[in-house]
């Protein structure tokens, strides 16, 4: 029983290994293949949870309890297993609940990627409306600081979303940000 347990530990492993490759390179990519990848990411990891409580049990029925518990190897195989298994089935349930989403909205990308992207701003388009500098520049934003704005104010009359609230300008859309890998 020893040698299937190791075997089947090792599987697991590559595959908890492939998909963090998976994830890392879909929080920096939004390109199609990196899509494709996230598409394979809810199979991959039932996969690997299958196969990680197949070598749990094998790993339960070679070395007997007493062992595992006395042990310092043992007992740092067993939290490791443990652990393992439960953070992957934690990205599992997300995933799979949350499905694409999971890569949109701020506070998904802060959790998924990490970061929007900065706010592609077209002077040209807001001078062609017959609107001035100084119509945002001095009444809607502070020149004196950068501003700083965070998902929550998308919902309130406050810098861009003073105009961009549906009424007065288009409401706020993704295409707003431009990805950090794509930025000049």
């Amino acid at each position: 029983m020893a040698p299937y347990h190791a075997m089947m530990a090792h599987f697991p492993v590559a595959i908890y290994l492939t998909a963090s490759i998976i994830l890392a390179f879909r929080a920096i990519s939004d390109g199609q293949l990196a899509r494709y990848f996230d598409r394979v990411l809810v199979p991959l990891l039932t996969l690997g949870l299958v196969t990680g409580v197949i070598t749990y049990v094998f790993g339960l029925m070679v070395w007997p309890a007493d062992t595992l518990q006395t042990t310092p190897l043992g007992r740092n195989h067993m939290m490791a297993a443990t652990w393992s298994m439960a953070y992957w089935t934690a990205v599992l349930a997300l995933r799979w609940w949350v499905g694409e989403r999971a890569w949109e909205g701020y506070t998904n990308r802060l959790i998924m990627r990490g970061r929007e992207g900065r706010v592609i701003f077209q002077g040209d388009v807001h001078s062609g409306t017959g609107m001035y500098c100084a119509d945002c520049h001095m009444a809607v934003f502070d020149v004196s600081r950068s501003a700083e704005i965070t998902q929550r104010m998308h919902n309130r009359n406050v810098y861009c979303f003073t105009c961009h609230n549906g009424e007065m300008a288009f409401a706020p859309r993704r295409n707003c940000h431009l990805d950090e890998d794509t930025a000049d």
